[in-house]
């Protein structure tokens, strides 16, 4: 987990860390991020979902995550690359349903994109994407615990 967070910051992306804030072992994992946002359960997870695919008050947003974010954490501009991680106490079914809900929200992101910059860009949004399964497979290389098959450092936009 630490190795995912480490390669997380080493690509400029935020750390979405699925923990408890107050554990020890997600505290020692948020360590290694300069950018983080720890998420305990679905419901938080699709609060950050739904806050990187359609924006969101920033406010209430700093409000619910005042324990669980970087210092400084901004989500109008720290959510636009982002990186899953788990704290090993948590259930993996659980885990595994946050990487496919962010998959799925960086998707729709991308497609977004594509949709308003018209149909000439549409190569470049499948070579953003190309870009981050090439990533996804790098950074499952250093993943220790099989959350799910690609990985639990899966890097997103």
């Amino acid at each position: 987990m630490w190795n995912a967070v480490d390669t997380h910051t080493k690509k400029s992306c935020t750390s979405i860390i699925h923990g408890k804030y107050s554990h020890e072992e997600t505290i020692a994992t948020a360590s290694f991020a300069t950018q983080y946002v720890i998420v305990k359960d679905l419901k938080e997870a699709q609060y950050v979902c739904d806050y990187i695919l359609n924006g969101g008050n920033k406010e209430e947003f700093l409000k619910m995550f005042s324990k669980a974010v970087s210092k400084g954490f901004d989500p109008d501009t720290m959510l636009d690359r982002v990186g899953l991680a788990n704290q090993t106490t948590m259930l993996k079914g659980e885990t595994e349903q946050m990487g496919k809900m962010l998959e799925a929200t960086i998707m729709k992101k991308c497609v977004r994109w594509c949709c308003v910059k018209g149909r000439g860009q549409s190569l470049c949004c499948s070579g953003l994407l190309q870009k981050q399964l090439d990533t996804l497979h790098e950074a499952s290389a250093h993943v220790r615990s099989p959350v799910f098959t690609s990985s639990s450092a899966a890097l997103w936009l």
